[in-house]
Protein backbone atom coordinates (compact mmCIF):
# COMPACT_ATOMS: atom_id res chain seq x y z
CA UNK A 1 0.00 0.00 0.00
CA UNK A 2 1.05 3.40 -0.82
CA UNK A 3 1.34 4.25 3.43
CA UNK A 4 3.41 1.68 3.70
CA UNK A 5 6.39 3.88 3.87
CA UNK A 6 7.28 7.58 3.31
CA UNK A 7 10.24 9.42 2.20
CA UNK A 8 11.58 13.17 2.00
CA UNK A 9 13.18 14.77 -0.92
CA UNK A 10 15.67 17.73 -0.66
CA UNK A 11 16.77 19.88 -3.95
CA UNK A 12 19.57 22.15 -3.07
CA UNK A 13 20.03 24.22 -5.09
CA UNK A 14 22.01 27.25 -6.05
CA UNK A 15 19.40 30.02 -4.83
CA UNK A 16 16.50 27.88 -3.07
CA UNK A 17 15.85 24.50 -1.40
CA UNK A 18 12.77 22.47 -1.79
CA UNK A 19 11.78 19.74 0.58
CA UNK A 20 8.61 17.11 -0.28
CA UNK A 21 7.33 14.33 1.60
CA UNK A 22 5.94 11.37 -0.26
CA UNK A 23 4.37 8.32 -0.33
CA UNK A 24 5.84 4.89 -1.46
CA UNK A 25 3.90 5.65 -5.15
CA UNK A 26 4.99 9.71 -5.15
CA UNK A 27 1.75 11.42 -3.52
CA UNK A 28 3.09 14.56 -2.22
CA UNK A 29 2.17 14.85 1.19
CA UNK A 30 3.91 17.67 2.68
CA UNK A 31 6.27 20.67 1.15
CA UNK A 32 7.94 23.67 1.39
CA UNK A 33 10.24 26.26 -0.26
CA UNK A 34 13.45 28.23 1.68
CA UNK A 35 16.16 30.75 0.21
CA UNK A 36 20.09 29.03 0.36
CA UNK A 37 23.00 31.46 0.58
CA UNK A 38 24.85 29.23 -2.59
CA UNK A 39 28.46 29.89 -1.02
CA UNK A 40 27.57 29.28 2.64
CA UNK A 41 27.36 25.69 3.62
CA UNK A 42 27.70 26.17 7.19
CA UNK A 43 24.34 28.63 7.10
CA UNK A 44 22.97 27.10 3.96
CA UNK A 45 22.75 23.44 6.52
CA UNK A 46 20.70 25.64 9.19
CA UNK A 47 18.30 26.75 6.49
CA UNK A 48 17.84 22.91 5.11
CA UNK A 49 17.26 21.48 8.35
CA UNK A 50 14.88 24.05 9.87
CA UNK A 51 13.26 23.89 6.36
CA UNK A 52 13.14 19.93 7.43
CA UNK A 53 11.80 20.27 10.63
CA UNK A 54 8.48 22.23 9.49
CA UNK A 55 8.04 20.20 6.58
CA UNK A 56 8.05 17.05 9.02
CA UNK A 57 5.88 18.35 11.50
CA UNK A 58 3.06 19.32 8.98
CA UNK A 59 3.60 15.93 7.51
CA UNK A 60 3.52 14.09 10.86
CA UNK A 61 -0.03 16.18 11.90
CA UNK A 62 -3.24 13.62 11.64
CA UNK A 63 -0.65 10.62 10.79
CA UNK A 64 0.05 8.52 13.89
CA UNK A 65 3.14 6.95 13.77
CA UNK A 66 4.17 7.84 10.07
CA UNK A 67 7.68 9.32 11.37
CA UNK A 68 8.52 5.75 12.38
CA UNK A 69 8.04 4.62 8.48
CA UNK A 70 10.33 7.46 7.41
CA UNK A 71 13.01 5.49 4.95
CA UNK A 72 15.29 8.64 4.59
CA UNK A 73 16.20 11.86 2.81
CA UNK A 74 17.13 11.66 -0.57
CA UNK A 75 19.17 14.66 -1.34
CA UNK A 76 19.76 16.38 -4.85
CA UNK A 77 22.14 19.06 -5.78
CA UNK A 78 24.18 19.92 -8.38
CA UNK A 79 27.44 17.99 -9.43
CA UNK A 80 29.97 17.37 -10.33
CA UNK A 81 31.46 15.84 -6.96
CA UNK A 82 34.46 15.02 -5.16
CA UNK A 83 36.30 17.34 -7.87
CA UNK A 84 38.24 20.30 -7.50
CA UNK A 85 37.38 23.15 -10.00
CA UNK A 86 39.58 26.79 -9.75
CA UNK A 87 35.92 28.09 -10.18
CA UNK A 88 34.10 30.26 -7.11
CA UNK A 89 31.19 31.36 -9.41
CA UNK A 90 27.70 30.10 -9.52
CA UNK A 91 28.10 27.59 -12.03
CA UNK A 92 28.55 25.38 -9.38
CA UNK A 93 28.48 25.14 -5.59
CA UNK A 94 31.71 24.64 -4.96
CA UNK A 95 32.06 25.59 -1.36
CA UNK A 96 29.20 22.76 -0.62
CA UNK A 97 32.01 20.10 -2.39
CA UNK A 98 34.27 19.90 1.08
CA UNK A 99 31.21 20.59 3.51
CA UNK A 100 30.16 17.38 5.39
CA UNK A 101 26.63 17.92 4.32
CA UNK A 102 25.42 14.01 5.20
CA UNK A 103 26.90 13.93 8.16
CA UNK A 104 25.49 17.53 9.22
CA UNK A 105 22.13 16.34 7.92
CA UNK A 106 21.99 12.51 9.43
CA UNK A 107 22.85 14.21 12.97
CA UNK A 108 20.28 16.95 12.40
CA UNK A 109 17.36 14.25 11.67
CA UNK A 110 17.93 11.15 12.62
CA UNK A 111 17.43 9.31 9.55
CA UNK A 112 19.31 8.08 6.45
CA UNK A 113 20.91 10.79 4.01
CA UNK A 114 21.97 10.31 0.54
CA UNK A 115 23.17 11.82 -2.03
CA UNK A 116 22.53 12.21 -6.13
CA UNK A 117 23.08 14.94 -8.70
CA UNK A 118 19.46 16.97 -9.67
CA UNK A 119 20.12 15.42 -13.70
CA UNK A 120 19.87 12.31 -11.86
CA UNK A 121 16.85 12.74 -10.01
CA UNK A 122 15.04 14.20 -12.19
CA UNK A 123 15.36 11.10 -14.50
CA UNK A 124 13.99 9.38 -11.44
CA UNK A 125 10.65 11.80 -11.40
CA UNK A 126 10.37 11.14 -15.06
CA UNK A 127 10.29 7.21 -15.28
CA UNK A 128 8.00 7.30 -12.04
CA UNK A 129 5.63 9.33 -12.94
CA UNK A 130 6.60 10.84 -16.46
CA UNK A 131 7.34 10.51 -19.88
CA UNK A 132 10.03 7.71 -19.10
CA UNK A 133 7.69 5.56 -17.68
CA UNK A 134 7.72 2.14 -19.03
CA UNK A 135 11.00 2.73 -20.82
CA UNK A 136 14.29 1.13 -20.18
CA UNK A 137 16.66 2.86 -22.14
CA UNK A 138 16.23 6.85 -21.13
CA UNK A 139 19.02 10.09 -21.43
CA UNK A 140 16.50 13.06 -19.75
CA UNK A 141 18.61 16.16 -20.11
CA UNK A 142 18.18 18.49 -17.40
CA UNK A 143 17.36 22.03 -18.11
CA UNK A 144 17.88 24.14 -14.67
CA UNK A 145 20.40 26.78 -13.50
CA UNK A 146 23.21 24.71 -14.81
CA UNK A 147 22.58 21.27 -17.07
CA UNK A 148 23.37 17.75 -16.41
CA UNK A 149 22.03 14.46 -17.86
CA UNK A 150 20.46 11.69 -16.14
CA UNK A 151 20.74 7.81 -17.15
CA UNK A 152 18.24 5.41 -17.24
CA UNK A 153 20.63 2.54 -18.64
CA UNK A 154 18.88 -1.27 -18.82
CA UNK A 155 15.80 -0.30 -16.28
CA UNK A 156 18.47 1.28 -14.16
CA UNK A 157 19.84 4.61 -13.05
CA UNK A 158 23.43 4.58 -13.68
CA UNK A 159 25.93 7.30 -11.73
CA UNK A 160 28.89 6.30 -12.70
CA UNK A 161 31.98 5.23 -10.27
CA UNK A 162 32.07 9.10 -8.72
CA UNK A 163 28.78 9.84 -9.33
CA UNK A 164 29.22 11.94 -12.19
CA UNK A 165 27.80 10.34 -14.97
CA UNK A 166 25.69 12.14 -17.07
CA UNK A 167 27.57 15.97 -16.46
CA UNK A 168 26.71 17.04 -20.07
CA UNK A 169 26.66 20.63 -18.48
CA UNK A 170 30.88 20.71 -18.52
CA UNK A 171 31.07 19.36 -22.47
CA UNK A 172 33.00 21.99 -24.15
CA UNK A 173 31.29 23.57 -27.29
CA UNK A 174 31.82 26.08 -29.56
CA UNK A 175 34.60 26.70 -32.16
CA UNK A 176 37.81 25.49 -31.91
CA UNK A 177 39.39 28.85 -30.18
CA UNK A 178 36.36 29.45 -27.99
CA UNK A 179 35.45 26.21 -26.13
CA UNK A 180 32.89 26.92 -23.52
CA UNK A 181 30.89 24.23 -21.27
CA UNK A 182 27.36 23.60 -22.58
CA UNK A 183 25.57 25.26 -19.53
CA UNK A 184 27.47 28.54 -20.03
CA UNK A 185 24.91 28.72 -23.40
CA UNK A 186 21.67 26.72 -22.73
CA UNK A 187 20.89 26.54 -18.90
CA UNK A 188 18.32 28.68 -17.65
CA UNK A 189 20.91 30.65 -15.37
CA UNK A 190 22.87 31.59 -19.63
CA UNK A 191 18.78 33.11 -20.17
CA UNK A 192 18.78 35.26 -17.17
CA UNK A 193 21.72 37.19 -17.48
CA UNK A 194 20.40 38.20 -21.30
CA UNK A 195 17.21 38.92 -19.81
CA UNK A 196 18.25 40.57 -16.75
CA UNK A 197 16.29 37.85 -14.44
CA UNK A 198 17.65 37.47 -10.38
CA UNK A 199 17.39 33.66 -9.68
CA UNK A 200 17.08 34.49 -6.41
CA UNK A 201 13.27 36.21 -7.52
CA UNK A 202 10.37 34.33 -6.15
CA UNK A 203 9.28 35.94 -9.19
CA UNK A 204 11.37 34.88 -11.68
CA UNK A 205 9.37 32.25 -13.80
CA UNK A 206 5.92 34.15 -14.04
CA UNK A 207 8.68 37.34 -15.26
CA UNK A 208 10.47 35.17 -18.04
CA UNK A 209 6.86 33.30 -19.23
CA UNK A 210 5.89 37.11 -19.84
CA UNK A 211 9.06 37.89 -21.61
CA UNK A 212 8.45 34.31 -23.89
CA UNK A 213 4.96 35.66 -24.45
CA UNK A 214 6.28 38.86 -25.54
CA UNK A 215 8.02 37.36 -27.92
CA UNK A 216 11.24 38.95 -26.32
CA UNK A 217 14.28 39.54 -29.05
CA UNK A 218 17.03 38.05 -26.18
CA UNK A 219 14.49 35.51 -25.19
CA UNK A 220 14.59 34.02 -29.28
CA UNK A 221 18.18 34.95 -29.50
CA UNK A 222 18.71 32.43 -26.69
CA UNK A 223 16.44 29.54 -27.71
CA UNK A 224 18.40 29.42 -31.26
CA UNK A 225 21.76 29.41 -29.34
CA UNK A 226 20.61 27.19 -26.66
CA UNK A 227 18.74 25.02 -29.86
CA UNK A 228 21.83 24.76 -31.46
CA UNK A 229 23.89 23.07 -28.82
CA UNK A 230 21.34 21.32 -27.44
CA UNK A 231 20.71 19.61 -30.69
CA UNK A 232 24.10 18.66 -30.66
CA UNK A 233 24.15 17.05 -26.92
CA UNK A 234 21.07 15.28 -28.08
CA UNK A 235 23.26 13.76 -30.94
CA UNK A 236 26.08 12.78 -28.82
CA UNK A 237 23.70 11.06 -26.30
CA UNK A 238 22.25 9.09 -28.86
CA UNK A 239 25.60 8.06 -30.03
CA UNK A 240 27.02 7.17 -27.06
CA UNK A 241 24.09 5.38 -25.10
CA UNK A 242 21.74 4.13 -27.72
CA UNK A 243 18.82 5.16 -25.73
CA UNK A 244 15.24 4.72 -27.11
CA UNK A 245 14.79 8.39 -26.71
CA UNK A 246 15.94 11.56 -25.26
CA UNK A 247 14.39 13.49 -23.23
CA UNK A 248 14.44 17.41 -22.63
CA UNK A 249 13.38 18.16 -18.86
CA UNK A 250 13.33 21.53 -16.52
CA UNK A 251 12.27 23.06 -13.46
CA UNK A 252 11.35 26.03 -15.39
CA UNK A 253 7.69 26.29 -15.93
CA UNK A 254 5.63 27.82 -18.79
CA UNK A 255 5.91 28.25 -22.43
CA UNK A 256 9.91 28.50 -22.70
CA UNK A 257 10.83 24.69 -22.73
CA UNK A 258 8.20 23.69 -25.37
CA UNK A 259 9.73 26.14 -27.60
CA UNK A 260 12.96 25.16 -26.82
CA UNK A 261 12.47 21.23 -27.86
CA UNK A 262 10.34 22.95 -30.87
CA UNK A 263 13.65 24.67 -32.22
CA UNK A 264 15.94 21.74 -31.80
CA UNK A 265 13.85 20.05 -34.45
CA UNK A 266 14.69 18.88 -36.86
CA UNK A 267 17.41 16.62 -35.25
CA UNK A 268 20.78 15.70 -36.89
CA UNK A 269 21.30 12.21 -37.93
CA UNK A 270 22.82 9.74 -35.92
CA UNK A 271 22.48 6.02 -34.99
CA UNK A 272 19.14 6.38 -33.22
CA UNK A 273 16.60 4.50 -35.88
CA UNK A 274 14.26 6.62 -37.87
CA UNK A 275 11.86 4.10 -39.22
CA UNK A 276 9.15 2.47 -37.64
CA UNK A 277 10.13 4.30 -34.23
CA UNK A 278 6.95 3.67 -31.59
CA UNK A 279 8.58 7.02 -29.57
CA UNK A 280 10.09 10.28 -31.04
CA UNK A 281 14.13 10.54 -30.71
CA UNK A 282 13.81 13.73 -28.38
CA UNK A 283 10.22 14.16 -26.14
CA UNK A 284 9.28 16.88 -23.47
CA UNK A 285 9.59 15.54 -20.03
CA UNK A 286 8.90 17.23 -16.83
CA UNK A 287 9.11 20.83 -16.85
CA UNK A 288 8.05 21.48 -12.99
CA UNK A 289 10.22 22.91 -10.22
CA UNK A 290 9.42 20.09 -7.47
CA UNK A 291 10.29 17.35 -10.33
CA UNK A 292 13.73 17.19 -8.95
CA UNK A 293 12.75 17.06 -5.25
CA UNK A 294 10.26 14.35 -6.06
CA UNK A 295 13.29 12.03 -7.97
CA UNK A 296 15.09 12.65 -4.41
CA UNK A 297 12.74 11.35 -2.64
CA UNK A 298 12.46 8.07 -4.29
CA UNK A 299 16.36 7.08 -3.72
CA UNK A 300 15.95 6.32 -0.01
CA UNK A 301 12.89 4.07 -1.16
CA UNK A 302 14.68 2.59 -3.33
CA UNK A 303 17.58 1.67 -1.09
CA UNK A 304 15.23 0.38 1.43
CA UNK A 305 13.01 -1.69 -0.78
CA UNK A 306 15.82 -2.69 -3.82
CA UNK A 307 14.98 -5.01 -5.83
CA UNK A 308 11.15 -4.49 -5.47
CA UNK A 309 11.55 -0.71 -5.90
CA UNK A 310 11.95 -1.48 -10.07
CA UNK A 311 8.33 -3.46 -9.35
CA UNK A 312 6.82 -0.15 -7.57
CA UNK A 313 7.90 2.05 -11.06
CA UNK A 314 6.80 -0.49 -13.26
CA UNK A 315 3.43 -0.46 -11.61
CA UNK A 316 2.63 3.53 -11.48
CA UNK A 317 -0.70 4.70 -13.24
CA UNK A 318 0.04 5.84 -17.25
Amino acid sequence: MAEGAYSIGLQIDRHVSRVIVVDLVGNILARATAKVPPRSPEEGAEVVLDLLAGVRTEFAAGRPDAEARIAGVGVAMPGPFGVEIADDSLWLMQAWQSFPLLDRLAAGTGLAVSLQNDAAACATAERMLGAAHGLDHVVCIYIGYGIGAGLILGGELYSGAHGNAGEIGMVLFGGSDNLIPLEHRASIASLYAMVGIDPADPGQFDKLEALVLANDRRVGEWIERAAHDLRLAVHTAETLFDPQTVILSSGVSGSLMPRLVEAIEPLRPSLAPTIGRAIPRLRLGMTDPWAVAIGAAADPIRRAFDPSFSAILKRQPE
